[in-house]
């Protein structure tokens, strides 16, 4: 609300409107001049972006053009017909040849020839009056003779013809047998040259110069030069041209004060020329003055119609914000009354001043003026720890603000309930705290949830310690380890410490069970592959615990391994168990060997398919043939045969049942009893026993025993 005043009073007040109109007109006329003044850098860049690409372009052409002359001299040069005439100084045969190179080559103005010492013997056209005379201080003469090379000289008067300014391209002549007999120039006048860059010029606001390698100009159209020699007058361009740097530089008019140009310096290689590209800043702003109209034009016709946008604005303004405010108290109101939370304001002294349905409906209240006109003190009335309620308005009064403050109410009928409290302080304008108004959630559900959480953790941490299986979690990026209270049992190690790290852990196990366990977890990282180990667990006081660890990969949200989780499962007392009964089997192993071998009875192992397994050396002095039919498995035919057993038919019957209890007996894994056989072998009475017995532990083997009384 306050705002919406503030800002109606803004649009209402006429003070305030010239005001916004004024800020509206800075902020669009400051708008168009930053556009304006980043369009002028804009061209100013591109200014000095053309400049250089003009210095570069005239700098490659001249360049091309000189080394083209330069190659037309060298091939006259070495044409065996000019070398005998300039050898012999056949003026005639030499004049020839002149004359030949300026027809076919007009842009070379004169055309002469010295000396190896410098002094003029032939010229085209022909000018005998400078005939004899020593050039040999001309800077032509000084470059081509330094290192007998091509070379192209700086400006120079010339002494025939018109007499004006020139340059010279000059090659030496060389004879059949490399020695130097002459120089052959041609003289550039300063007048082709500069015909040849204003016929290549684009822009004619540029100012362009073509200086020498002694920094007099050859060429320019802002500096005045045709009379005489002249150097370059500005020194800070003139100091980078003679040093080759490639700039672009900023230079104020010696002439006219105040003046700038902008100016890109471009050496033409091998030669030691530069060729110069300036333009003024006056040029530049001159080419934008259309532009910069433009965009006052656009920002004037921007502010009007802001204006006139905020003449209606302010006109229909009362209107709209009225509405609005209509508009938002309703939706107030709605969220109000539909709210699911409880939302309400109470005195500090703890009496409800508003609230909203939901907050009644949370109480056991129809109505919220029902909860107003009952609940009178909340201390008493609905908090169930009262201390409760002073907690809460301290933390009000020392923060302003309380958050999920949460605790039990009672309800009207007298159940609890729990809640999550949020509320803020309101103060007056004098800054006293006149109310506080928050929002109360019901959180019962969440309640009950969590005590079953906490009830079903309980359960399992039990279990595991009923169980001994420890649980724990690793995070291979931090070395971070999350044990619980079983494992620290387990290893022997204080809960309350932090859980050993994973560089901590051959501490815990045997070296043997690290190694295991080591290249198992190295495996499960590389691969996702789990693993189940039966390791050897030192605890710190030095006793030994057997431990069955597994361990698994856990993954991010990327799908890619963060770590291992698994559990420990204490298996310590069953590996005393399996020891102990390796022992005993062991125990018992011996005793039935000893048995067999010292028993005075002869005994006979026989397995399952009635086949020998092992006889004794008490069987070996049992007559032949009762070995024979043993060993042979032909003992099942002695109930058979009269003759071999001398069995009376009246004991056949009980011979029968006797066998038939025997396989019986065999297959349940019971001892038979003794069974007497009445026989008439002449060596005497004989007894067999069956009897399953375990000579080698794990196998329960059918047994016969021959007993000799």
């Amino acid at each position: 609300m306050k705002k919406a005043s503030g800002a109606y009073y803004s649009i209402i007040n006429p003070n305030s409107f010239l005001f916004t109109l004024i800020i509206i007109f800075i902020l669009v006329f400051g708008a168009a001049s930053i556009v304006a003044y980043h369009h002028y850098k804009s061209a100013v860049l591109y200014a000095i972006a053309e400049n250089k690409s003009t210095a570069n372009l005239f700098s490659a052409l001249i360049y091309e053009h000189q080394k083209a002359t330069i190659g037309i001299l060298e091939s006259h040069a070495l044409r065996p017909l000019f070398i005998d005439a300039v050898q012999k100084r056949d003026f005639h045969h030499v004049l020839y040849h002149l004359k030949s190179l300026n027809e076919h080559h007009t842009e070379i103005d004169a055309l002469f020839i010295t000396d190896q010492y410098g002094t003029l013997w032939a010229n085209y056209p022909v000018a005998r009056e400078g005939f004899g005379k020593s050039l040999a201080h001309r800077d032509w003469y000084k470059g081509v003779s330094k290192n007998w090379r091509p070379y192209i000289s700086s400006v120079y008067r010339l002494i025939v013809l018109e007499k004006g300014l020139a340059v010279a391209l000059s090659v030496p002549v060389l004879d059949r047998k490399g020695n130097i007999i002459g120089i052959l120039s041609g003289a550039h006048r300063t007048a082709f040259l500069a015909t040849f860059i204003r016929a290549n010029t684009l822009d004619s606001r540029k100012s362009i110069t073509l200086l020498d390698q002694e920094g007099n100009i050859i060429f320019s159209n802002a500096v005045p030069y045709q009379e005489k020699i002249t150097k370059y007058p500005e020194a800070r361009v003139l100091e980078k041209a003679l040093a080759g740097v490639v700039i672009d530089m900023e230079i104020a008019d010696a002439k006219e004060k105040g003046s700038l140009s902008y100016v890109s310096i471009a050496p033409i290689r091998g030669i030691g020329w530069s060729v110069i590209v300036g333009e003024e800043k006056n040029a530049v702003l001159k080419s934008l003055y259309r532009y910069f109209i433009l965009s006052a034009v656009a920002g004037f016709v921007i502010f009007l119609f802001l204006t006139v946008s905020l003449l209606y604005f302010r006109r229909e303004y009362k209107y709209r914000k009225t509405k609005e405010l209509l508009q938002a108290e309703e939706k107030y109101r709605n969220i109000f009354n539909d709210a699911i939370l409880g939302i309400y304001q109470t005195t500090p002294e703890g009496r409800f001043l508003s609230a909203n349905p939901a907050l009644a409906r949370m109480y056991g209240y129809d109505t919220p003026e029902e909860l107003i006109n009952n609940v009178t003190d909340l201390a008493t009335q609905s908090y169930i720890n009262p201390e409760d309620r002073e907690i809460f308005k301290r933390i009000l009064l020392r923060e302003g603000v309380v958050e999920k403050f949460e605790t039990p109410l009672r309800k009207k009928g007298g159940e609890t309930i729990w809640v999550s409290i949020n509320a803020h302080t309101v103060k007056d304008t004098q800054g006293n705290i006149s109310c506080y108004e928050g929002t109360i959630e019901n959180i019962t559900e969440r309640k009950q949830a969590e005590e079953a959480l906490r009830k079903s953790h309980e359960k399992l941490i039990e279990a595991h310690r009923l169980a001994h299986i420890g649980v724990w979690n690793w995070v291979a990026e931090t070395d971070t380890v999350l044990w619980t209270e079983e494992l620290y049992r387990i290893a022997g190690l204080d809960p309350m410490l932090p859980a050993p790290t994973y560089a901590e852990h051959p501490n815990i196990y045997a070296p043997e069970s690290w190694d295991l366990l080591k290249e198992a977890v190295e495996r499960a990282m590389k691969t996702g592959e789990p693993y189940n180990l039966e390791l050897k667990l030192i605890r710190p006081d030095g006793t030994t615990r057997w431990v069955n660890a597994f361990g698994g990969a856990t993954y991010d949200n990327h799908g890619r391994i963060e770590g291992l989780q698994g559990t420990v499962h204490d298996i310590t007392e069953r590996k005393h168990a399996e020891e102990e009964k390796r022992r005993l089997e062991e125990r018992s192993r011996k005793v039935v060997e000893d048995i067999f071998r010292f028993i005075p009875e002869g005994v006979l192992v026989f397995s399952r398919k009635m086949e020998l397994l092992r006889q004794n050396q008490a069987f070996r002095v049992f007559p032949v043939r009762l070995r024979e039919k043993f060993c042979t498995g032909e003992y099942d035919r002695l109930s058979t045969k009269k003759e071999d057993n001398r069995w009376n038919s009246s004991s056949q019957p009980a011979q029968d049942q006797t066998l038939k209890k025997f396989n019986s007996d065999l297959s349940d894994g019971v001892r038979c009893g003794s069974v007497a056989r009445p026989s008439r072998r002449p060596y005497g009475k004989t007894r067999y026993v069956f009897a399953p017995i375990t000579p080698y532990a794990k196998y329960l083997v059918p047994c016969i025993w021959v007993i000799k009384p």
